[in-house]
This record gives C-alpha cells, structure tokens and sequence, in this order.
C-alpha cells in the first residue's frame, strides 16, 4: 500500500500532459481507496410505523494516513444531518485492526419508533482527521401505516 509520501509512485506534475488525464484520475482514486472507503449493501426499507430499522455500515481505513476518523448515519432528505438525538437513534460502534494499519469500523444505528418524518434517504459518511471524506450510496426508508412491526437488518459483510 502505498503511503502519503511515496510520491515517487504518482506521475511526475513535470510530466503530466504526457499521460492521459483517466489514467492519472485512476491513480489517485485507487490512493484514496487505501485511505478511507465506505462499505454496505445496497437496500431498501419498509416498516410499520412505531416499529424500527437497523442500518449498518463498515469503514475501511489506514490510521496511518487517516488518523481519527468519524463515521456516522446521516439523513440524505433534504439537509443532511447526523443521526445522534439518542432519544430517536440507538448507535453502536465495534472497531477492529488488521492487517498493519487497517481498521475496520463498523457503525450500526437503529431508528427507534418510525414516524413518517423517518420516511426518505439515508446514507453512511466517514471523515478522516486528515481531511478525507468517504461516502456509501443512498438506502431508501419507507414508513408504512399498520399495526404489524417488521424489523429488518442491513448486514454490511
């Protein structure tokens, strides 16, 4: 893996025009990927309200090039905004190392007693101290009216 410093694994600025600008694009994101990614499944969901869903995700890291890193669920409706009220989000965080400076960190936040302001998108975001950003795609949640409680799990293995 490559580190911040390893420099000399990038093209030379002075050469640049000489390399087609897809190739130095695929370069740096495949840089990026070793720093910080974003992973789960794609999926949708569908609960009765009063009931509660379960989203998950994992972020893939090198603490050495990202240092501390906050991941967090996020509304994707309208403003984006963190799910932290724990009177409305239940959240745990499991952390492991692997390989050398990988850690894996996986968030899972359950959104207790869905309302219809719980219907619409939601979408996993990590930032490295460093200033790296990773984001996973859109999960779409629909709050349906009934008595049945359906609680669905996302697994993000």
């Amino acid at each position: 893996n490559p580190k911040a410093q390893d420099w000399s694994l990038f093209p030379n600025p002075l050469y640049s025009h000489i390399l087609p600008k897809r190739l130095t694009t695929i370069i740096f994101s495949v840089f990026l990927d070793d720093i910080l990614q974003v992973l789960y499944g794609q999926k949708t969901f569908t609960a009765a309200r009063g009931s509660s869903v379960t989203l998950s995700c994992k972020a893939r890291y090198d603490f050495e090039l990202c240092g501390l890193v906050h991941v967090v669920w996020h509304n994707g409706t309208g403003k984006s905004t963190e799910l932290t009220d724990p009177r409305k989000y239940f959240t745990t965080v499991n952390e492991t190392v692997t390989e050398g400076n990988i850690r894996h960190r996986q968030v899972v936040t359950e959104i207790l007693n869905l309302t219809p302001e719980d219907n619409g998108r939601y979408q996993c975001k990590a930032e490295c101290e460093t200033g790296e950003t990773a984001q996973g795609h859109f999960v779409q949640v629909t709050v349906r009216r009934g008595m049945v409680v359906i609680k669905q799990a996302l697994d993000c293995t």
